[in-house]
């Protein structure tokens, strides 16, 4: 069985999170389509994932473990990619917990389509975290304004014909430990006018942002990285305008907007309670401001 091709792999880029990486292993261990490989890149120099992977919890699981402490994010899955040995690939992030019938329904939309790749609907793990809500609606808001970008928190590639493309992750596509080398390989796919598809029955739940160091953290490295894109593909940002480096401007449209803002981001809240997704907005408006101050920060 090691050498034998088997349909699908799913690839796991992970570092320093052992526990998250656990969570998720137990729900691949409960796919209910069970042939597949678990292609595990290890990103941590003090070999995290590795004892993870050794548990004998996941004995019956077929898994390939690689240390690759001193590359980026972006270049541990082009890694992953040429590991893989399997007509597809599939991948999945380790703070990520997996619907039984993720991969299942993976695989019957691209044979179903005939795509090159599936993307599939990712639901918010930890729905009581106010950062968690908005980072969240924020970004499934965005991704849906730009024609659902590709996720590798929840993706199916026909890795053949990837290769053959030779289409791969922008390795320099990495800000800190964040990344947007999916959003450059949606471009890549988008020029390329490469068939995807897509399923609400190929489903994820992703644990998002919890802390506002964090949030704020992110917002400004994705703000730095949409610079990056910007200038690589002749983008124009629409969530960046330069005016508001004022802060008393920014200040003036946030009050002006807050109801419109309001009502576009709240369908796209994991949460019922009227204040709570008040809040969210709030928080969301934060994160444009610390993104454009990434986006103008010199590098």
């Amino acid at each position: 069985m090691k050498n034998s091709v088997l349909p699908v792999s799913i690839a796991i880029i992970t570092k320093n999170r052992p526990i998250k990486l656990k969570r998720c292993l137990l729900s691949l261990k409960e796919q209910s389509f069970k042939l597949f490989t678990i292609i595990i890149v290890d990103n941590d120099d003090k070999q995290s994932a590795l004892p993870i992977t050794q548990d004998k919890l996941f004995n019956k699981l077929k898994i390939e473990y690689h240390h690759l402490p001193k590359k980026t994010v972006p270049a541990c899955r082009n890694q992953a990619m040429k590991f893989n040995q399997n007509p597809y690939l599939a991948f999945i992030d380790d703070d990520c917990v997996a619907d039984k019938n993720w991969l299942k329904k993976a695989l019957e939309t691209v044979s179903d389509t005939k795509s090159k790749y599936v993307l599939g609907v990712t639901k918010l793990l930890n729905t009581q975290n106010i950062f968690a809500i908005a980072q969240h609606a924020r970004d499934n808001f965005w991704k849906e304004y730009n024609g659902q970008l590709l996720d590798t928190k929840n993706l199916l590639l026909d890795a053949t014909f990837f290769k053959k493309k030779k289409l791969k992750f922008d390795e320099k596509c990495q800000s800190l430990y964040y990344d947007s080398a999916d959003f450059d390989l949606d471009f890549q796919v988008k020029k390329e006018e490469i068939k995807g598809a897509y399923t609400s029955e190929m489903l994820v739940y992703h644990e998002e942002t919890d802390s506002f160091a964090k949030f704020k953290c992110r917002a400004f490295h994705r703000g730095k990285l949409a610079k990056y894109l910007n200038g690589k593909w002749k983008l124009n940002d629409n969530l960046v305008n330069l005016k508001d480096q004022l802060f008393l401007l920014f200040f003036l449209r946030v009050i002006k907007n807050f109801v419109k803002d309001y009502q576009k981001y709240k369908e796209h809240m994991e949460c019922n309670a009227f204040l709570k997704k008040i809040f969210a907005t709030c928080l969301i408006k934060n994160f444009e401001r610390h993104y454009l101050l990434g986006y103008v920060a010199k590098n």
